[in-house]
């Protein structure tokens, strides 16, 4: 009975945790950081109904503690024996040993008191812990280390379902959109003539020294399930003023990819790639 009883508090208290974790993102703009924003009001209107339903299981709970503790009626006294029932016999009465109940009970009921005071403080360890790594630590983005484990454009669809991007308007493209109208197959006129600014991460390409990736995160639905799409930069000793995961702008021409055997065929010859800081909305969808 105990141990359901602390479970049930340790779910109200994460519950509640969550709840106000998610209000909180919401209000301060930070959602989109996990979730793309068109589950924005899903997400908050499930999580308002959550919270009601959490205010609900703390005022039964709170109800059931009240019943558990109110005092029980006397037991009925045992009804007298009938005058004419005669005495009981002598070999019928048997010695009875004292034994220690009391002392064993009280063993048994300070070891449960001291589990459930360590089970209760380990709760709301947890939930303060929690609590105080939401504020000290605000939400970041993914890291660029974790697109270095994901192919870059692995993603991109090319099929029927695919979007179109060939004749589109391309002074609003995103890296993305850029990578999507290479893969697809963009028409070289279309490609010659684009003035494109991409801003990303740099991710370095294995085995080149002179090109890097700048890329951006797509989410579908959440973070989790974030691909990295990325356009292919070249410039000749970018070490030395650039780094690794490091947020720039980067604008120039496109030209054919030099290595025939990249599955990019055209990348971005670099006039001006500078360092950025990372912008507010650091996703691309």
């Amino acid at each position: 009975m105990r141990d359901a009883f602390l479970t049930y508090w340790r779910g109200i208290l994460l519950a509640t945790l969550l709840t106000v974790a998610t209000v909180w993102l919401a209000l301060s703009g930070r959602l989109g950081l996990y979730i793309h924003p068109r589950y924005f009001v899903f997400t908050v209107v499930m999580v308002a109904i959550g919270g009601v339903a959490v205010l609900a299981a703390f005022l039964i709970g709170r109800r059931g503690d009240t019943h558990a503790h109110a005092p029980a009626h006397a037991p009925a006294p045992a009804p007298a024996p009938a005058p004419d029932d005669p005495p009981p016999s002598s070999h019928m009465l048997l010695p009875i040993t004292p034994v220690d109940h009391v002392s064993s009970a009280s063993a048994r009921e300070e070891h449960v008191g001291w589990r459930g005071a360590a089970a209760v403080a380990g709760s709301v360890v947890i939930v303060l812990v929690a609590a105080v790594a939401l504020v000290a630590l605000p939400p970041t983005t993914l890291s660029a280390s974790l697109a270095g484990d994901r192919e870059v454009n692995a993603s991109i669809d090319t099929g029927d379902d695919a979007p179109v991007l060939v004749g589109g308007d391309t002074s609003a493209f995103t890296v993305k959109d850029w990578a999507v109208l290479i893969r697809q197959g963009g028409s070289d006129a279309v490609l010659r003539s684009a003035d494109p600014t991409i801003m990303g991460f740099i991710v370095p390409i294995e085995g080149s020294s002179d090109s890097f990736s700048v890329a951006r995160y797509s989410i579908t639905c959440c973070a989790v399930d974030a691909q990295p799409f990325g356009v292919t930069v070249v410039m000749p000793g970018w070490q030395d003023s650039l780094e690794a995961g490091q947020w720039v702008e980067a604008s120039g021409r496109f030209i054919e990819n030099p290595d025939a055997a990249a599955a990019n065929g055209w990348v971005l010859e670099s006039s001006a790639t500078v360092a950025i800081e990372e912008p507010s909305d650091p996703y691309v969808f």
